[in-house]
């Protein structure tokens, strides 16, 4: 949550300014920023799938 508001924030300040290319640049860093807390959540959570799947019945 903080990454979207965070990053919504920061491309509506730029394109106000009208500054397209820190836009795409906010907006690139977003994207990649998701996707390496994607990667460590699920690293971290795998581990753990059988077990919760096991509790959960």
């Amino acid at each position: 949550n903080f990454l979207g508001i965070s990053t919504q924030t920061e491309v509506a300040q730029a394109h106000g300014n009208d500054n397209r290319v820190r836009a795409m640049e906010i907006t690139s860093l977003g994207i990649m920023l998701s996707g390496f807390f994607g990667l460590i959540i699920i690293s971290v959570g795998l581990p753990f799938t059988s077990p919760i799947a096991s509790v959960l019945g």
